[in-house]
């Protein structure tokens, strides 16, 4: 158990770099993550599971073994318990860091699905007396996996149009708002190919044409919203922004004057001066 312990750490051990790194962007401002309610761990679980009648059923199944082993009163094996610990320490240890840095999404917690698919494996055993019943249930839940897995669920927005139509929109006197600013890279990659393989200074070259990722109204921003009439506004799902407050900012001198809502889960927003 040791051994597979060990080896499991040592296979994790590039994504933690990648897992600290996001420290970095947290404390820096430019987080998109939204602060973790209760539901946050529903959420989590329904981004393992594809669709909620498949979580909510893996649910019931948790609940049934773990109400199962205390009626049989039977020891609980090894790998039982280390499975357990493997999923639930760092689900709850991230729920309670992202309360003082948001980061308690799926993107960030993807290591801990391969305890959760693999418990779903123990509770199918644990449900059932025979080894039929075992198998027939694992099979259950492989099929619903299966059949509500959307293999081009990420490919929905057209990035290519999204970025034609901003800059079409900004004109030569406008500027593009990109908010969040996560998006910076996919845009960049779509306007200015240059830009996009400078790594270090994407930003830079954006801003220089006018363009701003951005989470909040920093200085250089401020001062760029003041002197445009007109500013085409990305909203890259900016429900994960706190109250929108840069929309907000930005509504203070203009007004919304058009909103194309075809790119969903995107829209552009254009505003002009009041």
């Amino acid at each position: 158990m040791l051994i597979s312990g060990a080896i499991t750490a040592v296979l994790y051990l590039p994504y933690t770099r990648f897992f600290l790194s996001r420290f970095g962007v947290i404390e820096s401002g430019q987080n998109w993550a939204p602060y973790p309610t209760l539901e946050s761990f529903y959420n989590v679980l329904w981004s393992f599971s594809n669709e909620p009648v498949v979580v909510v059923l893996i649910l019931t199944a948790f609940v049934a073994a773990i109400v199962s082993f205390f009626i049989r009163k039977q020891p609980a094996s090894l790998p039982s318990i280390f499975l357990t610990i493997a999923f639930l320490l760092p689900f709850v240890m991230a729920f309670l860091i992202s309360l003082k840095m948001p980061m308690f999404t799926a993107r960030y917690l993807v290591f801990i699905s391969i305890p959760f698919y693999l418990l779903i494996g123990v509770v199918s055993v644990k449900m059932g007396k025979t080894t039929k019943v075992h198998g027939v249930i694992a099979l259950l839940f492989c099929f619903l996996m299966i059949i509500t897995t959307n293999l081009t669920s990420g490919n929905k927005c057209r990035d290519d149009e999204i970025a034609e139509t901003a800059l079409q929109l900004k004109g030569e006197d406008g500027i593009v708002v990109i908010s969040p600013w996560w998006y910076f890279r996919t845009f960049a990659y779509h306007t200015d190919k240059e830009g996009f393989r400078d790594y270090e200074n994407t930003v830079q070259h954006l801003n220089s044409a006018r363009t701003y990722p951005a989470n909040d109204l920093f200085p250089e921003l401020s001062e760029a919203v003041q002197t445009s009439d007109r500013i085409i506004y990305i909203d890259t799902w900016s429900s994960f922004e706190p109250n929108r407050m840069l929309q907000r900012e930005i509504g203070k001198s203009h007004q919304l004057s058009k909103e194309i809502v075809e790119y969903e889960p995107y829209r552009i927003l254009v505003f002009t001066r009041q």
